[in-house]
């Protein structure tokens, strides 16, 4: 009897210790913690909180298969379409964009949202970057730029907004790139514009607020970070010399020149890094995905060497297979852990902040509520998950019919 009341108090703390560490939908959200709206994620950054707990998404609803209208939405934070956003909780804005399918956007202190893709192209060897700017109740800013839109014009034949940034509240980073016209050929450039959050240029920033990235510093360049002090990194890649991009990081100084003390270099066909982030002591974080082999993060330390204190030698390795997709931007924790959306569906994963795996989260350090290969849910790039202060997560995913699902989860703190 001894026994078997030892071992009934055994489960039950068992049973206790793992209630702890689950990870659930929440009721509270839209009744079953999931709510499907009927618009499609488009778009490289494309879910947002506000400070008062409201969710904002940028996508897009197809009219048919070749025509789409922009739209953005505002939840509550029960789930619900707010009524007060542009009076319906929806903004079917005009076709704002040509070329490129993928708007960026960028959630100011404010609430306000700025967004920005590829103009129409007029005339045809003339490309734009062209950012709108919403306020918090979802109407267009006028006020914004000239007449509510800021155009940067280039003479290219093609152009990309990569990411934008914040700098000290007060003004935008652009970067984009594209394809120019050469002497007999096409030339791949890359240009960072630095633009007040009132539209207007900032012509204190190299020259009238355009900056060119040589391209024998970086061939491509997809993102950047952007430190207090108004450095600057840079990750792309270098030109292929021997069949392959070499991913590269490089710092630009407050003063636009390159610090050549900071070095990060990395040749592997086998890793892609998806994302650069800096964390609370302004250190470099990179993220990647190693094609058959999980992921990878790097710290880096201001000269760009490994930091020896992140994960014994500075590099955190996890064997995760996740189908398709690797980890999103970082979102830093109060506390210092770092989360991380993986694949599609709603499945995260947290680090500590000296770089092992932290197995207080759903055991194992790994939440797969919804997999990517779950019947109902399709794999889209992981643009979207959003953590409120009080520890619940929030997915972007899409269901077998290219409509959003938005997913929220009770998470341990």
């Amino acid at each position: 009897m001894k026994h078997l009341t030892l071992i009934l108090t055994l489960l039950l703390n068992s049973f206790a210790l793992l209630a702890q560490y689950d990870i659930v939908f929440d009721s509270t959200f839209s009744g079953d913690g999931v709510a499907l709206l009927p618009f499609s994620i488009t778009n490289q950054q494309g879910v947002f909180l506000q400070s008062d707990g409201k969710i904002v998404l940028m996508s897009e609803k197809r009219i048919n298969f070749d025509s789409a209208v922009f739209t953005m939405l505002r939840l509550d934070a029960d789930g619900g379409l707010d009524a007060t956003y542009n009076n319906t909780g929806i903004n079917n804005a005009p076709t704002l964009f040509g070329q490129d399918p993928y708007s960026i956007g960028l959630l100011l202190p404010s609430n306000d949202l700025i967004v920005a893709g590829s103009g129409q192209p007029t005339p045809w060897y003339s490309r734009s970057i062209v950012l709108h700017k919403y306020l918090e109740n979802g109407t267009k800013d006028a006020l914004f730029g000239n007449s509510g839109a800021v155009t940067l014009t280039e003479d290219s034949l093609s152009l990309y907004c990569k990411d934008l940034k914040i700098h000290n509240d007060t003004s935008v980073y652009v970067l984009f790139g594209g394809d120019f016209f050469g002497v007999d050929t096409f030339i791949r450039r890359n240009l960072l514009y630095k633009i007040n959050t009132n539209g207007s240029i900032d012509s204190s920033f190299a020259v009238n607020g355009r900056f060119e990235i040589p391209p024998s510093v970086l061939y491509t360049v997809d993102h950047m970070a952007v430190s207090d002090d108004g450095s600057i990194y840079l990750l792309g890649a270098i030109y292929p010399a021997v069949g392959e991009d070499t991913t590269k990081i490089v710092k630009l100084d407050p003063d636009l020149t390159f610090d050549h003390g900071f070095k990060f270099k990395l040749i592997d066909g086998d890793l892609y890094v998806t994302e650069i982030n800096l964390d609370e002591d302004g250190k470099v974080i990179a993220i990647a995905s190693k094609f058959g082999s999980g992921f990878r993060l790097w710290r880096l330390m201001p000269d760009g060497s490994l930091d020896n204190s992140f994960s014994r030698d500075g590099v955190f390795h996890e064997n995760l297979h996740f189908d398709v997709g690797g980890p999103s931007r970082m979102i830093e924790q109060p506390d210092g852990k770092l989360l991380f959306a993986l694949g599609g569906g709603a499945n995260a994963m947290r680090v500590n902040p000296n770089g092992t795996m932290d197995y207080s989260f759903d055991l194992d350090g790994v939440s797969e509520i919804v997999s990517n290969t779950d019947a109902s849910f399709n794999y889209v790039a992981s643009s979207g998950i959003v953590l409120q202060p009080d520890g619940k997560m929030i997915f972007i995913t899409e269901n077998e019919s290219d409509l959003i699902k938005i997913v929220r989860v009770k998470a341990r703190p």
